[in-house]
């Protein structure tokens, strides 16, 4: 398994290396919103929000025996404050795809991110599902429904329209730490059919997050359950490709 790794790493760098046979895409998302908020009883507010607005890089090149490497780069741009956000900020990975799936290593959405964030009808505004599904956790504790460090993810090739995932995060916080006996390890698996319009999937997520706090009391583990039926219209994007 390690040399696997390896080989993702040694591909991303070759691939960056040789930029002149890559096709480099430059995308992102200008989402600015002026939001009133009020919730009926001792709070009302006007405010600017920047809804997930992002740039990024990505780039795939085919190196041999059926193999792609890709790699992407992702960061979040904030319009309403001043706040630094790091470049990676958002999903941001290496990974090889083949005959056999796709394998990433990183920092990225899990399954059950990315399921709640294909079928929700208010992503990245104020009726976002999310404030939801992430709980009332205490400020800087992680809750559900986020993007995970030390990503490492393997997605299987479509048999008749299904096709399964599986996240796992040895240590989900900001740097990682070998000494902890990764208390804060975390899995996400996922189920999914897509055939034309139709998207069904269903996903668990398991934290074992021994710093994690709700109502002052401390939580050994965390569990999540998420299922979701729905169909969908893909509407073409617009993006810009930067060929090097």
């Amino acid at each position: 398994m390690k040399k696997l790794f390896v080989v993702a790493g040694c591909c991303a760098g070759a691939l960056w290396a040789s930029a002149a046979a890559a096709e480099v895409e430059i995308y992102g998302q200008a989402h600015i919103a002026i939001s009133h908020i009020d919730n009926g009883d001792d709070y009302s507010a006007v405010n600017v929000s920047s809804n997930a607005s992002r740039i990024g890089f990505r780039a795939a090149r085919e190196v041999g025996d059926g193999l792609r490497a890709l790699v992407q780069i992702e960061g979040q741009v904030n319009f309403d404050n001043e706040a630094n956000e790091r470049f990676t900020s958002r999903d941001s990975f290496a990974g090889l795809e083949g005959h056999w799936g796709l394998l990433r290593v990183g920092r990225f959405d899990t399954p059950n991110k990315a399921l709640r964030a294909r079928t929700d009808f208010f992503g990245n505004q104020i009726g976002d599902s999310r404030n939801i599904v992430r709980g009332n956790y205490v400020k800087d504790q992680q809750g559900f429904d986020e993007r995970l460090n030390n990503g490492i993810a393997y997605r299987t090739p479509s048999l008749n329209g299904f096709f399964g995932e599986v996240h796992y995060s040895p240590e989900s916080g900001a740097t990682g730490n070998a000494a902890d006996g990764n208390d804060n390890d975390t899995i996400s698996v996922a189920l999914s059919y897509l055939a034309g319009p139709l998207y069904a999937a269903v996903a668990h997520e398991r934290w074992n997050a021994s710093r994690a706090r709700l109502s002052g009391v401390s939580l050994g583990s965390r569990r999540i359950m998420t299922l979701a039926v729905c169909g969908w219209r893909r509407w073409p994007s617009r993006r810009a490709t930067l060929t090097m």
